[in-house]
């Protein structure tokens, strides 16, 4: 989560932040299994992330990339400058790009590709049924990136945030910007309020009681 904390703080810091309408944390498309450690819009492209820190094997990354490349634009793989060499020949064989954590911030090693979408694979992979359901419908890739800035709004709320400080963006906001997880922490927060709702007014009634009681005893002849 580290590496990724300082990819997006030098992200913003690198390019035009109007051109980033988008990160998602975390995220696999619909009808896949290839999930991206991040996924961004960025200038009418559509990026899968992934990322390899200091600790981090490589013995997935040929079959992640591979996959990867088929539902996005383009495919970026960020690493700790201990994974240079070997993820370098992985990301010159699948033709996707290659950034390399420095002290300075990340520096390119390789370009990478820029592919388009498969219309038939858009239709069949990545839209939803109750979005191909709609008579307006169509396949296109600038209709999905409207669709994922749509169903994504929270995430890009959070994205809007950081972009006025990112030098205060910390791992736990990374992980806000995945709708599930936010979620479940609402959920967390909010189960955390009913239980200390629960115990005050367990509390209150014992108290009551209490008070009741004590005066039942007085009361007594």
């Amino acid at each position: 989560m580290k590496i990724k904390t300082a990819f997006i703080q030098w992200l913003l810091k690198s390019i035009p932040k109007e051109k980033i309408s988008l990160i998602i944390n975390e995220f696999t498309a619909n009808n896949s299994n290839s999930r991206a450690d991040l996924a961004a819009v960025i200038d009418d492209k559509i990026v899968a992330l992934e990322f390899k820190s200091q600790n981090d094997k490589l013995a997935r990354l040929e079959n992640q990339v591979k996959h990867l490349k088929k539902i996005y634009n383009k495919v970026e793989v960020v690493v700790s400058p201990n994974h240079a060499n070997q993820s370098r020949k992985i990301a010159k064989e699948f033709g996707v790009g290659l950034l390399v954590e420095t002290p300075d911030g990340f520096k390119r090693i390789l370009k990478g590709r820029q592919r388009r979408l498969d219309e038939t694979y858009l239709l069949r992979r990545l839209f939803p049924i109750n979005e191909r359901k709609h008579s307006s419908f169509s396949p296109t890739e600038e209709n999905y990136r409207a669709y994922l800035i749509k169903k994504y709004s929270k995430s890009r709320f959070i994205l809007e945030e950081i972009k006025n400080s990112p030098e205060r963006l910390s791992p736990e906001t990374v992980k806000n910007l995945n709708p599930n997880h936010l979620q479940r922490a609402e959920k967390m927060q909010f189960k955390a309020m009913y239980r200390d709702e629960l115990r005050q007014s367990v509390k209150t009634l014992q108290s009551t009681q209490s008070s009741s009681n004590s005066s039942l005893e007085n009361s007594a002849p």
